[in-house]
């Protein structure tokens, strides 16, 4: 109902079909433009992952044996995935308390403490309070989890060298770094993309930790996040606009024959510097030109 592609892509790979990426695509989409945005539509997006790695999980030998293209290294592949999905916030915990040790040299317990009370308050406010206190804290704490790490990095850094690399935070880092690197050496024309990696290591206590505590407590949101459909207006607001359009009728036959004579902007592609109409029967026009768009003109760029 919400029209996941993501669930149409499994339903292909199911019954055969190939989905390859194109890099040399170009698309046009509204993007988030603040973190309520994006946080709300990364809320939406971890259940449907989960659910449909788990989905295709299932059913991986049908899905193998009826699929040329998928291949069982490809279903371990996503079995880590789904793996790292599940343990990633308690890794990601484990490594804010171990960095904590090293970088500002406390006890294990004590750094244990320091990084569960803010997870435990977080987690209630999730739970109890509105939609907009949930992110307001959210961007609080990303933006105090993003201080840390700066001090995370370097503490994780002294940490491989006292523990060396089997502890939990030496393999958490080696793995990701080393995956982005070899997907970046795989798609050599998006290769740079991987230089804003500092930002993204900035924002692994809130993508990973928060970001999944946020969209657990809220399952039972089903919005968007970036599309939301209109609110069905009560009937207060349709008895107003009703009033609204029975004053602007009164005014219009006091003004008589000039309250029909106006200029207006057209409805179609046109406009022009003259309009003049006579209600919905007559209509005169002069130095018409296109209507400016930004829309328009973004994807004639795109073309």
């Amino acid at each position: 109902d919400q029209g996941e592609d993501r669930w149409l892509c499994t339903l292909l790979l199911q019954r055969g079909y190939r989905v390859e990426y194109s890099a040399a695509s170009d698309a046009y989409t509204h993007c988030p433009e603040g973190f309520n945005e994006f946080f709300n539509q990364r809320r939406r997006w971890v259940p449907s992952t989960i659910a449909n790695i788990f989905d295709l999980l299932l059913d991986y030998r049908a899905t193998v044996k009826i699929n040329d293209n998928i291949s069982l290294p490809y279903i371990w592949y996503q079995s880590m995935l789904m793996m790292g999905t599940i343990i990633g916030p308690g890794t990601i915990f484990l490594m804010l308390v171990g960095a904590f040790v090293a970088a500002f040299k406390i006890g294990n317990w004590t750094s244990f403490q320091y990084n569960l009370i803010p997870i435990v308050v977080y987690t209630g406010t999730c739970l109890l309070c509105k939609s907009k206190w949930q992110l307001l804290l959210s961007q609080l704490l990303s933006t105090f989890y993003a201080l840390i790490m700066m001090a995370v990095i370097v503490g994780t850094a002294l940490q491989l060298g006292e523990d060396g690399t089997g502890s939990p935070s030496a393999i958490f880092l080696i793995a990701m770094v080393g995956s982005f690197f070899i997907a970046a050496c795989l798609h050599p024309q998006e290769f740079w993309c991987i230089v804003p990696g500092l930002i993204y290591l900035l924002c692994i206590p809130s993508m990973y930790l928060l970001l999944i505590i946020y969209s657990i407590t809220n399952l039972n949101v089903v919005s968007w996040g970036t599309r939301e459909v209109a609110v069905k207006k009560t009937k207060k607001e349709m008895e107003e606009e009703r009033k609204q359009a029975a004053e602007n009728a009164k005014k219009a036959k006091k003004e008589g024959i000039w309250g029909l004579i106006k200029g207006g902007e057209a409805d179609g592609d046109d406009e022009g510097g003259i309009d003049i109409s006579l209600g919905n029967v007559l209509r005169f026009m002069m130095f018409t030109h296109k209507k400016e768009s930004q829309d328009r003109e973004q994807l004639i760029r795109i073309a």
